[in-house]
């Protein structure tokens, strides 16, 4: 092969290994976000629950 070809073969295989972390540093980004969405959603669903269970089970505060 030619010098010239060995240099196009470099700097493809460069740009693909480039593009490759970028896609895992967009992985990771999207499974953070993931987990917080998830987070989010627990912790709204609690915050929406404790008031109906509170509800429920009103006791008086002695004065």
């Amino acid at each position: 092969m030619s010098q010239k070809y060995l240099i196009r073969i470099a700097e493809l295989e460069r740009l693909l290994s480039e593009q490759g972390e970028a896609l895992r540093q967009k992985d990771q980004k999207l499974s953070q976000v993931e987990e917080t969405e998830a987070f989010l959603r627990s912790v709204l669903t609690h915050a929406e629950e404790k008031p109906k269970k509170m509800h429920g089970s009103r006791t008086s505060v002695a004065r």
